[in-house]
């Protein structure tokens, strides 16, 4: 679960999207999170894994949860 201080907005996470939370402590790419969701997951494809992940990081964004770098 996040919570976000200033809008008083909490979101809750699937365990895939706990651990790719995980990960962004330290800065990543979409593709890097991407081949790392799909080697946990036996028989979820690359592509698959790539768009779950923009969707995901989407979703932070909006949130004001994270920030790009760059």
């Amino acid at each position: 679960m996040l919570f976000h201080r200033d809008r008083q907005v909490t979101t809750i996470l699937n365990p895939e999207g706990s651990r790719l939370w995980e990960l962004l402590e330290t800065p990543s790419t979409d593709s890097v999170l991407a081949e790392t969701l799909a080697a946990s997951h036996q028989g979820l494809p690359y592509d698959r894994a790539l768009a779950d992940v923009k969707a995901f990081m989407a979703s932070l964004i909006d949130q004001g949860l994270v920030t790009l770098d760059g």
